[in-house]
């Protein structure tokens, strides 16, 4: 984290849980952030948390499903504090239930977001973040890519995240 005081994080899925967490972290460690989620309400209202708390945040709607939405975010955060030194690839979803009643929409849609979401903001931050160095990308991932819990109702959600690990 000493490289990255005074930097700029980028985190996606940021409006709650662990994103949320990331943000004020980085934040208190003395980043500039950008919180960035598909709710836009959300997002926007972790940044004025930290705004509240005394630190430098915007917030950003970003649907990672959508390469032109990322693209924009990148810019935007660029625009924002001209440059991005942290890529926190935490958006994510998780369908519940068993796997054999998994649809063919549970998988693409939980894909789409988990895997194929931190592909396509690692291919849209890298060119700035390579600009920053040091950068760093963080990847969220979960123990249930490494301990699968089929039977806990998680088989899809589980796949994708062993995907991310």
């Amino acid at each position: 984290m000493e490289q990255l005081i005074a930097g700029v994080a980028v985190v996606t899925g940021a409006a709650s849980g662990i994103g949320r967490g990331l943000a004020h972290a980085f934040a208190d460690a003395g980043m500039r952030v950008v919180v960035a989620d598909v709710d836009a309400a959300g997002a926007a209202s972790v940044a004025a948390e930290l705004a509240a708390a005394g630190h430098e945040a915007v917030s950003h709607r970003v649907d990672v499903t959508d390469p032109g939405s990322i693209a924009a975010l990148a810019q935007a955060a660029v625009d924002a504090f001209g440059a991005v030194h942290l890529l926190a690839n935490n958006a994510g979803v998780m369908p519940v239930g068993p796997l054999a009643e998994a649809s063919e929409h549970d998988w693409t849609w939980t894909f789409d977001v988990n895997v194929r979401g931190v592909v396509r903001c690692v291919q849209a931050f890298l060119p700035h973040l390579s600009a920053s160095a040091p950068a760093h990308i963080v990847n969220t991932a979960s123990m249930a890519g490494l301990a699968p819990r089929v039977t806990a109702n998680l088989g899809v959600y589980s796949t994708s995240k062993a995907a991310v690990v």
